[in-house]
Formats: C-alpha cells, sequence, structure tokens
C-alpha cells in the first residue's frame, strides 16, 4: 500500500520493484492477496459459492474475497497471490465446456433439473451451467458441452391425428 485509512485499509497501492521487502503470511482465514490481506473462504459472489480463488467477471485474473458480510457475501476483494488455491482445472477426459470450464449438476432451467447437458433452447447444440444460484441452482453462466459429456436430449412427441368422413 502506498497509503492506508485510518483504520488500515489500503488507500491507494501500487507495484512494488524486485528490491521491495515481501512479508507474505497465511491465516487460518485462507491464503494471502498480492496486498497481503488474506483471502476469505468460502465466499459467495452473485449467488455462487467459492472456496477457491475465481476469474468469474475477471478476465484471466484471480481474485478472492477478503471481506464479506455476515451471510458471506463479498464486500471487498483482492488479488490472489500464486500460493492461494485456484479453481480446478479440467481433466482431459472430463465432461467440461469447450473452453474449459467445469459443468456444474445438477442445474435447474426452465423449471426442470439437468443432471447432464441438453440441447433445451440452443438450436440442438449440447450445454451445461458452470455456475448455478447456490440456492436454487438455477444457472448463472453456461457454456457449450466438450464431446466428453453425456447429453439429455429432450423428447419430442408427435400426435397424428385421422378423422373418418362417411357418405350416406
Amino acid at each position: 500500500a502506498t497509503s492506508v485509512t485510518g483504520s488500515g485499509e489500503v488507500n491507494n497501492y501500487g507495484d512494488c520493484s524486485t528490491s521491495c521487502p515481501v512479508e507474505s503470511t497465511v491465516s487460518k482465514a485462507g491464503c494471502p492477496t498480492t496486498g497481503s490481506r488474506p483471502c476469505v473462504f468460502p465466499f459467495t459472489y452473485n449467488g455462487v459459492e467459492y472456496s477457491t480463488c475465481t476469474t468469474v467477471d475477471f478476465g484471466s485474473t484471480s481474485w478472492c474475497a477478503v471481506a464479506v458480510s455476515s451471510s458471506d457475501v463479498v464486500t471487498s476483494y483482492g488479488i490472489c497471490s500464486s500460493s492461494c488455491p485456484k479453481e480446478s482445472t479440467l481433466a482431459p477426459s472430463a465432461c467440461g465446456t469447450t473452453d474449459g470450464r467445469g459443468c456444474k449438476f445438477p442445474f435447474k432451467y426452465g423449471g426442470v433439473t439437468y443432471s447432464d447437458c441438453t440441447t433445451i433452447d440452443n438450436s440442438g447444440t449440447p450445454w451445461c451451467s458452470t455456475s448455478v444460484n447456490a440456492a436454487t441452482l438455477e444457472v448463472i453462466n453456461y457454456g457449450t458441452c466438450n464431446s466428453n459429456c453425456l447429453v439429455d436430449v429432450p423428447s419430442t412427441t408427435t400426435t397424428t391425428t385421422t378423422t373418418e368422413a362417411t357418405t350416406t
């Protein structure tokens, strides 16, 4: 920090040169951020609970909560240091999305609970949830399923009606 508030919160910060002394401590609350504040796990962001650093809504940069509300919702965040636990990377043979994210099962969409990828409302392309609302399991984010996934293809029902005409 280049300046702090009266309560010790970071007011401004900058990058340290390689000659700066580094203090790295891990508390019971979690790993240190690049600002030396410990991550707080678990934390909830946009209805999803995290127990590791995440890149959600932050490009490729991993972040975590450094302060949470009484219900564990993020109130302040920090950039995770290299020693912090990251979201797991997807094994090559695992079901996930074509861009390498893991599918979150079960998930709910349109009032239906899914335990596999589905093609519903996606022009026949299989998709899965990549994050869900922790309370309702409703889809928050989704992606196109890779070829390792099972797909629940919605069935279609065809009804044929036959009418007979009688002549007298």
